[in-house]
Protein backbone atom coordinates (compact mmCIF):
# COMPACT_ATOMS: atom_id res chain seq x y z
CA UNK A 1 0.00 0.00 0.00
CA UNK A 2 1.32 3.39 -0.81
CA UNK A 3 1.58 5.68 1.75
CA UNK A 4 0.30 9.72 0.66
CA UNK A 5 2.61 12.52 1.14
CA UNK A 6 0.89 15.92 0.70
CA UNK A 7 3.60 18.56 -0.19
CA UNK A 8 6.32 16.72 0.54
CA UNK A 9 9.52 15.10 -1.72
CA UNK A 10 10.83 12.18 0.32
CA UNK A 11 13.77 10.35 -0.86
CA UNK A 12 14.18 6.75 -0.12
CA UNK A 13 17.37 6.65 1.34
CA UNK A 14 18.48 3.31 0.02
CA UNK A 15 17.18 3.69 -3.60
CA UNK A 16 18.04 7.66 -3.70
CA UNK A 17 14.76 7.58 -5.76
CA UNK A 18 11.80 10.00 -4.44
CA UNK A 19 7.87 9.84 -4.19
CA UNK A 20 6.82 12.90 -6.32
CA UNK A 21 9.30 10.65 -9.36
CA UNK A 22 12.05 13.66 -9.69
CA UNK A 23 15.43 14.17 -8.19
CA UNK A 24 14.93 18.16 -7.61
CA UNK A 25 14.55 18.47 -4.11
CA UNK A 26 15.15 21.70 -3.99
CA UNK A 27 11.71 22.84 -5.44
CA UNK A 28 10.20 21.83 -2.07
CA UNK A 29 9.99 23.54 0.77
CA UNK A 30 9.74 20.07 3.14
CA UNK A 31 11.68 17.46 3.11
CA UNK A 32 12.85 14.57 5.21
CA UNK A 33 14.51 11.50 4.68
CA UNK A 34 13.17 8.38 4.84
CA UNK A 35 14.71 4.81 5.19
CA UNK A 36 12.77 1.61 3.86
CA UNK A 37 10.36 0.31 6.81
CA UNK A 38 10.81 3.63 8.73
CA UNK A 39 7.76 5.13 9.69
CA UNK A 40 6.98 8.92 11.40
CA UNK A 41 4.39 10.07 13.44
CA UNK A 42 3.38 12.63 15.97
CA UNK A 43 2.12 12.44 19.20
CA UNK A 44 0.13 15.18 21.43
CA UNK A 45 0.19 14.07 24.82
CA UNK A 46 -1.74 15.04 28.08
CA UNK A 47 0.00 13.55 31.11
CA UNK A 48 -2.39 14.04 34.56
CA UNK A 49 -1.12 13.47 38.35
CA UNK A 50 1.92 14.97 39.89
CA UNK A 51 3.72 15.93 37.05
CA UNK A 52 4.20 20.00 38.17
CA UNK A 53 7.46 20.30 40.34
CA UNK A 54 9.26 17.37 39.89
CA UNK A 55 11.67 18.07 37.18
CA UNK A 56 8.84 16.27 34.49
CA UNK A 57 9.70 18.38 31.87
CA UNK A 58 13.73 18.85 32.10
CA UNK A 59 13.34 15.25 32.37
CA UNK A 60 11.44 14.61 29.46
CA UNK A 61 13.42 17.24 27.37
CA UNK A 62 16.53 15.07 28.42
CA UNK A 63 14.96 11.63 27.77
CA UNK A 64 13.57 13.00 24.15
CA UNK A 65 16.47 14.08 23.02
CA UNK A 66 18.41 10.90 24.14
CA UNK A 67 15.93 9.33 21.90
CA UNK A 68 16.14 11.60 18.76
CA UNK A 69 12.79 12.75 19.23
CA UNK A 70 11.72 16.30 18.23
CA UNK A 71 9.17 18.45 20.21
CA UNK A 72 8.24 20.13 23.51
CA UNK A 73 6.69 20.17 26.34
CA UNK A 74 5.00 22.70 28.90
CA UNK A 75 2.79 22.95 31.93
CA UNK A 76 -0.42 23.99 31.43
CA UNK A 77 -2.62 25.77 34.34
CA UNK A 78 -4.72 22.66 35.42
CA UNK A 79 -1.52 20.66 36.64
CA UNK A 80 -1.02 18.66 33.57
CA UNK A 81 1.93 18.51 31.33
CA UNK A 82 1.71 18.75 27.33
CA UNK A 83 4.36 17.38 25.66
CA UNK A 84 4.62 17.52 21.41
CA UNK A 85 6.45 14.48 19.95
CA UNK A 86 7.85 13.82 16.27
CA UNK A 87 9.58 11.64 15.03
CA UNK A 88 10.45 7.56 13.89
CA UNK A 89 7.69 5.41 15.59
CA UNK A 90 9.56 3.36 17.49
CA UNK A 91 11.29 6.45 19.29
CA UNK A 92 7.90 8.47 19.62
CA UNK A 93 6.45 5.17 21.43
CA UNK A 94 9.49 4.63 23.83
CA UNK A 95 8.77 8.56 25.28
CA UNK A 96 5.22 7.76 25.33
CA UNK A 97 6.28 5.04 27.66
CA UNK A 98 8.62 6.45 29.50
CA UNK A 99 6.30 9.19 30.42
CA UNK A 100 3.77 6.74 31.59
CA UNK A 101 6.50 6.57 34.49
CA UNK A 102 8.27 10.07 34.32
CA UNK A 103 10.94 10.93 36.38
CA UNK A 104 11.62 10.12 40.16
CA UNK A 105 9.36 12.13 42.55
CA UNK A 106 6.42 11.92 39.51
CA UNK A 107 3.01 9.82 39.93
CA UNK A 108 1.73 10.20 36.56
CA UNK A 109 -2.54 9.14 36.57
CA UNK A 110 -3.25 8.81 33.28
CA UNK A 111 -1.58 9.70 29.80
CA UNK A 112 -4.12 11.26 27.08
CA UNK A 113 -2.65 10.94 23.21
CA UNK A 114 -3.65 12.18 20.04
CA UNK A 115 -1.93 10.44 17.47
CA UNK A 116 -1.66 12.91 14.34
CA UNK A 117 0.44 12.84 10.96
CA UNK A 118 4.33 13.00 11.08
CA UNK A 119 4.82 16.88 9.86
CA UNK A 120 8.48 16.60 10.27
CA UNK A 121 8.20 20.68 12.23
CA UNK A 122 10.68 19.99 15.03
CA UNK A 123 14.26 18.47 14.90
CA UNK A 124 15.34 19.20 18.92
CA UNK A 125 13.43 19.40 21.72
CA UNK A 126 12.14 22.36 23.99
CA UNK A 127 10.79 23.21 27.13
CA UNK A 128 8.08 26.06 26.42
CA UNK A 129 7.12 28.39 28.71
CA UNK A 130 3.96 29.80 29.24
CA UNK A 131 1.04 29.40 26.99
Amino acid sequence: MEKQYSQLAVRDIDSRETKSGTDNLSAFPTYFAVKKGMENLRAQVILHGLVQGVNFRASTRSEASRLGVGGWVRNLPDGTVQALFEGEKEKVEKIIAWCRKGPPGARVSNVDIAWEPYEGEYKRFDIRYGM
